[in-house]
């Protein structure tokens, strides 16, 4: 049964609705995700660890969930915000729906909130924090999450090493269709936890180093930009999503002050070296510092002009921030 529940935003608004799964308070870093399908992906992508999504698509769960889809075996947002949640589903690839896919998964799910009028405060105030709570929660509560720091749930990585044949060193969280990519491409896999005795080993003798998306949390991105820091100009390095910004890191770059919401599909970047644009899906708040990457930057925003990825062909340095295109994984494939 459905209870009473309420969305407070850290500039005090706040808004009333039905908690559709319930799993307490939660709190977190509030963004908004345009995709009209696919919701699994976002559910189950590493990037959206410790926020709060408010999928801005007015009917969600009428398509239900898809196991083929799911990127790995956890939930990650702290909660999510819907207009409407629709009972019935119809998709031949459909498995269940997605209350049914949420249900114990620690995730507060909230419906009946005017979802327009929060993606345009989120818009206009990205990196605002939220909670959501039962109608009947303690404010005094609400306000102690408001203040605490928002945590990311970091699973550890998968560790699979190979050696005696050639591969690439994959650090870093993989999304499993990042996994299926590389591997249709003919890439042999190394997966490296950051903390086993040997990831020093395995990546100095990789063939290549693929930093994978990842959690954006910035402690994790420095420590994976300092594994690879020497290794510039020495092997191949291709970062995605988080994984771009420990690669900005380790060649100088800095993370920049201001945040933005780069959730979902459809962002159109621009590929400023062959004038090429793509409609991308991404799941990043964080961005490099344009200025800090002298010259380096090569994939911008086409709708905010934010650094979208950097490449140094001398060092044969690639990152971005989407989800890899063919193109640019060749790219990478070319400088082994």
């Amino acid at each position: 049964m459905k209870i009473k529940g309420k969305l407070v935003l850290e500039n005090g608004d706040a808004f009333e609705g039905e908690i559709l799964t319930d799993s307490g308070i939660k709190a977190g870093m509030m963004v908004f995700d345009t995709r009209v399908v696919g919701h699994e992906k976002a559910l189950t992508s590493p990037g959206y660890s410790g926020k709060i999504v408010c999928f801005t698509y007015p009917l969600i769960g009428n398509y239900g969930i898809n196991y083929e889809d799911v990127e790995s075996n956890t939930v990650f947002p702290s909660g999510i915000i819907i207009s409407e949640h629709s009972e019935l589903y119809s998709n031949f690839r459909a498995k269940c729906s997605i209350e049914e896919f949420l249900m114990d998964k620690g995730i507060t799910v909230i419906e009946g909130i005017d979802t327009q009028c929060i993606t345009e405060i989120v818009r206009e105030d990205k990196g605002m924090k939220g909670v959501i709570a039962p109608i009947s929660a303690d404010d005094k509560e609400i306000q102690k999450r408001l203040r605490e720091e928002v945590k990311v749930v970091i699973t550890d990585e998968d560790e699979v090493i190979i050696k005696g044949a050639p591969y690439i060193a994959v650090l870093n969280k993989a999304k499993r269709s990042e996994i299926a990519f590389l591997q249709s491409l003919g890439l042999k896999l190394s997966f490296l936890n950051k903390l086993s005795p040997e990831s020093g080993d395995v990546l100095s003798e990789a063939r290549g180093i693929y930093l994978a998306s990842s959690f954006e949390d910035v402690s994790s991105i420095h420590s994976a930009a300092e594994m690879i820091e020497n290794l510039i100009g020495k092997t191949p390095v291709l970062g995605v999503g988080s994984g771009h910004l420990s690669v900005a890191l380790a060649m100088g770059g800095k993370i920049a002050k201001e945040k933005i919401n780069h959730y979902g599909t459809n962002h159109p970047v621009r590929d400023m070296a062959t004038g090429k644009q793509y409609i991308t899906e991404q799941s990043h708040s964080l961005i490099a510092e344009g200025a800090s990457l002298k010259k380096r930057d090569r994939f911008f925003n086409i709708t905010d002009n934010s650094v979208e990825g950097i490449a140094d062909k001398k060092n044969k340095v690639l990152s971005i921030t989407f989800n890899p295109q063919r193109e640019i994984i060749e790219e990478f494939i070319s400088f082994l």
